[in-house]
């Protein structure tokens, strides 16, 4: 069951998120082409318009970043606790079941999203060296990783880690601010609040000390205590990750107050 929920979920999303990477694409192809336009006419006038489009093409791109998230959070919301969730919560399906499905979900549209932004700045920067150029970046940027002691496997993996556990700490706000009877907008936004303040301050806790400790190491530049550190706190992301999907999962199984 939890592979058609997952499957429903992308094709219910798809929906959203297809017409935004195509408009996103066009937009870079547009900007593109009004670039060299603007190269051969040399107007003040066309230059306006070319400055117009090359900020909202780089708005559209930093907003790719986010995206995901919110067409999945007001899905949840949606979904699960406006008046279609008394149609989902009447399927043979467990809350932590409707739970992973977005969750899964998410990731997918997420890692899609931030590729649909690079492809979109390669349409952007596309010339004869591009493929050089992207090879050249990300050499440069490992190389710049590797320079500030930085392991870039773990970085990256707590890097993902990290977007899941904001999307589930959103979740699990939500589904603590349905609860309440009135104001479950108002109240999903302060139940985030109170477990944003939670997550920093146990982040910063647990992770402050440990980093004092390795200090003297990480100065003559210790890769093993950067490694330490960083598969620390990606541990850190999976326990906190699995507190907010316990959290909005029990809650929507114990709590479900329906508007």
């Amino acid at each position: 069951m939890l592979g058609r929920l997952f499957k429903h979920e992308i094709k219910a999303t798809a929906r959203m998120f297809l017409p935004i990477y195509l408009i996103l694409f066009a937009l870079a192809g547009f900007t593109k082409g009004i670039m060299e336009l603007d190269r051969a006419l040399d107007n003040m006038l066309f230059k306006s318009v070319v400055g117009i489009s090359m900020a909202l093409f780089w708005i559209s791109v930093v907003g790719m970043l986010y995206i995901a998230l919110v067409i999945m959070v007001i899905r949840f919301y949606r979904h699960l606790i406006k008046d279609e969730g008394y149609l989902s919560h009447t399927l043979p399906v467990k809350p932590w079941q409707h739970v992973l499905a977005k969750l899964l979900a998410g990731a997918v549209w997420q890692v899609t999203s931030i590729a649909a932004g690079v492809g979109a700045v390669v349409i952007y920067f596309l010339n004869a060296n591009i493929w050089q150029d992207i090879v050249g970046f990300f050499e440069g940027l490992q190389e710049m990783l590797s320079n500030a002691g930085l392991p870039v496997a773990p970085l990256l993996i707590a890097l993902a880690f990290s977007l899941l556990s904001s999307l589930l700490m959103v979740f699990a706000a939500m589904s603590l601010g349905q609860t309440s009877a009135r104001h479950k907008v108002g109240m999903s936004f302060l139940m985030w609040l109170v477990l944003y303040v939670i997550t920093q301050t146990v982040s910063g806790a647990l992770t402050v000390p440990l980093v004092l400790i390795a200090m003297p190491d990480l100065e003559n530049g210790g890769m093993n205590s950067m490694n330490m550190i960083m598969w620390f706190a990606l541990g850190l992301q999976c326990m906190m990750g699995t507190g907010y999907f316990l959290t909005a999962s029990l809650t929507l199984k114990r709590k479900l107050n329906l508007e």
